[in-house]
């Protein structure tokens, strides 16, 4: 016999009116308890949002102060300083003298000594006190008459309001004295760079350079550069009697790429020469009696027959050099600082120049044909 089903109709009718009241009520105080702190909540929290809201767009609308550029009065400068400085310089003349012949060759900046943490009356954990002042250790290089080496110290106190007190004797430790043997011997002057040899061309446009670079002549400078901006001149050195120049090093920089072919002829080279002066009015003792000094050029053009130098300056500066950096922009040169005459309006001579080659030539490369020439 089939089992009797009862439908969910049926089942509504069996509960009794009453459960059924008392549950609807029920289902309704539950609704409006939750809606009821769903309207606190937003009567709390909205003030409270609007105020943050405000407070962001405020910060937002401030000016970022930018932090002050560093100079170096504000990474060296110190209060104990120059009391460190007269200090040692009167512990170096004392008699008799603590290094023989010292002088000072420089100031090296100062270190501040680190403070332990203190309570409110100035004293550690162990009941130490340490005072508010600070202590500043400055570094100093003396050379003694025989040209050894020592770092000196020596302490100072130092008070925003009472000034700076040197509070130890100066101490002099040697410094280790110049090596020459073991140092890895690098191909080129410049990192990176590919040695190569010079050529005559280049070799004949380093003279060129120097003869405008020594003859006191803007305008010849800037012709010889190749710089067409009319708002540029050029700094010649004026006063010379004698320069002459050799060629130590010639390189290039390689390209990134392994693949790439060997270049045997690089257009853009860097050229380390050393030049010889002799100004106007100094008497040679002997024949090699030169100051020497040591340049780095950028040369243009290097594998056609006329290379330009457009840029120099001193060792080290090769791979930074750009075309004209040494231009003076706006500023027309009339007058040009001599250290061999007091009178201005003299007449500057011609120098003589010479150019020599110290590096291993190589052969002057051939130009191209033009179309239709023969």
């Amino acid at each position: 016999m089939a089992k009797k089903t009862t439908s969910i109709w049926e089942e509504q009718k069996s509960i009794p009116n009453e459960v059924i009241v008392k549950q609807a009520k029920a289902t309704r105080s539950k609704r409006f308890k939750w809606l009821r702190r769903g309207i606190w909540l937003s009567i709390i929290m909205t003030p409270v949002l609007i105020i943050a809201g405000m407070s962001l767009y405020l910060e937002s609308q401030q000016p970022v102060e930018e932090a002050p550029p560093v100079t170096s009065l504000s990474v060296l400068s110190s209060i104990g300083k120059d009391a460190a400085f007269t200090t040692v310089e009167a512990w170096l003349v004392g008699e008799p003298q603590p290094i023989p012949g010292g002088t000072i060759l420089a100031w090296n900046g100062f270190m501040t000594l680190e403070k332990p943490a203190v309570n409110e009356e100035g004293e550690t954990t162990a009941g130490v006190f340490v005072p508010t002042f600070d202590r500043e250790v400055h570094y100093f290089t003396v050379q003694s008459e025989n040209s050894t080496l020592f770092e000196v110290t020596v302490e100072v106190d130092v008070d925003q309001t009472l000034g700076a007190r040197v509070v130890s004797t100066p101490a002099a430790t040697p410094l280790l004295p110049e090596v020459i043997t073991g140092w890895q011997d690098g191909a080129e002057p410049w990192f990176g760079y590919q040695s190569t040899g010079t050529t005559e061309n280049i070799t004949s446009a380093v003279e060129t350079w120097l003869a405008a670079y020594v003859g006191g002549n803007p305008a010849t400078l800037r012709n010889i550069v190749g710089d067409t901006d009319e708002t540029h001149f050029y700094l010649p050195l004026s006063g010379v009697s004698i320069a002459r120049a050799s060629i130590d090093r010639v390189g290039y920089l390689p390209s990134d790429d392994p693949n790439a072919p060997v270049d045997n002829a690089p257009s853009t080279v860097l050229v380390r020469v050393n030049i010889e002066i002799l100004w106007q009015g100094q008497v040679q003792t002997n024949t090699d009696d030169f100051a020497v000094f040591s340049y780095d050029l950028l040369v243009e053009q290097a594998n056609t027959a006329a290379p330009r130098i457009v840029a120099w300056g001193g060792p080290g500066s090769g791979s930074r050099l750009v075309p004209f950096s040494n231009s003076i922009v706006g500023i027309k040169i009339d007058a040009l600082p001599d250290p061999t005459r007091a009178n201005g309006n003299a007449p500057v001579p011609v120098p003589e120049v010479i150019v020599e080659d110290g590096t291993t030539p190589t052969a002057t490369p051939t130009a191209t044909p033009t179309p239709g020439q023969g």
